[in-house]
């Protein structure tokens, strides 16, 4: 039996009982919805298939990166970055042998920063590197001969800032325990670089064995130490030799900037997004000296006229200012095939 209030509401319900079917005569509009609710739960969900390409994506820039980083045969790597232009940073990694010998590493680093950004450069009057800095950075892509990233440079000032904090904080705890009992305190051993934690008060001693206020001190004040040797990297850049004792590759102002590849090759984490890895490096500046006596175009008239004392003729020396002045105006991303 077909009920003229199921038609009327759009559907065609066979033998319904009474109140049902005047309810629904009563109510149509509800049944209507229902029936359309019903059809949006059975839509199946849809997820973006921008998502699983940019999966892809990093998984596969992942595996490029590891081949970058060699088969094995060196233990630990050092990212280099230096920046082309304002839109345009670059890293690449510089494969290490023996990460304690860092009069060898600077040696390579050396090596492989003139290499791409051209040995010609160390003949420019009054140009040079002027900065070799620790910094934290993102890989964005793969390039040629490189990779293209985001630098994030260290705020300096706020880390002692915080190192001071932290120093002051666990001096007048300390002042406060040793009111107490000035005869025990909590000691590294500096053999193994274990910490013993004898008093009770203490927030290492059992059951908190949580950092406790000596070791926060020592900390903060070796750290602290530490801040006042960032100008080394720049002396050991030029002089690879005063790298023999200071270890300043092993962390100054962060951790330390040399990873074991391992880290990199077994670690999971680095293959979902490309993007949201952060890695230290080192970040080599170089540019003019800010206190130079003479401007390009004097540099070239120096020229010159050295070329012409020298015995040369005219046109020779003209030439020869005129390449100086292309070299030195041409972008970074040209000098690599100089």
């Amino acid at each position: 039996m077909t009920h003229h209030s199921d038609l009327e509401a759009g559907i065609n319900l066979p033998t319904i009982p009474a109140p049902v079917v005047l309810a629904s005569a009563r109510e149509p509009v509800r049944f209507a919805n229902q029936a359309r609710l019903r059809m949006q739960k059975r839509k199946p969900e849809v997820h973006p298939p921008r998502m699983a390409q940019a999966s892809g994506q990093a998984e596969q820039f992942f595996k490029t990166l590891r081949a970058e980083l060699g088969n094995g045969s060196r233990e630990h790597c050092l990212f280099v970055c230096w920046e082309n232009e304002v839109n345009d940073q670059r890293a690449v990694p510089l494969l290490i042998d023996d990460r304690d010998d860092e009069v060898s590493v600077y040696q390579d680093l050396v090596e492989i920063w003139y290499k791409r950004y051209g040995w010609w450069w160390k003949c420019i009057p009054f140009y040079e590197v002027q900065g070799v800095d620790e910094v934290k950075f993102r890989f964005l892509r793969k390039q040629e001969n490189g990779f293209s990233v985001i630098i994030e440079r260290l705020d300096i000032p706020g880390i002692k800032a915080r190192l001071t904090s932290d120093l002051e904080d666990a001096s007048a705890k300390l002042c406060t325990m040793m009111a107490r009992e000035p005869y025990s305190t909590c000691k590294q051993v500096k053999s193994t670089g274990y910490w013993v934690h004898e008093r009770e008060d203490c927030l290492g001693y059992e059951p908190f064995a949580e950092t406790c206020y000596f070791q926060i001190e020592l900390d903060s004040q070796r750290k602290l130490d530490r801040l006042e040797l960032l100008s080394l990297p720049l002396q050991c850049f030029h002089d690879p030799k005063k790298a023999a004792a200071p270890r300043t590759l092993q962390g100054l102002a962060q951790e330390s900037c040399i990873y074991r590849i391992l880290e990199i090759r077994d670690n999971d984490y680095f293959v979902e997004r490309v993007a949201e890895a952060k890695f230290r490096a080192i970040m080599i500046h170089a540019g003019f000296r800010r206190w130079r006596p003479f401007d390009i175009p004097t540099v070239a008239m120096i020229i010159v006229m050295l070329w012409k004392v020298s015995g040369g003729t005219w046109e020779a020396a003209f030439a020869s200012a005129g390449l100086f002045i292309m070299l030195v105006s041409l972008p970074p991303r040209m000098r690599k095939y100089l």
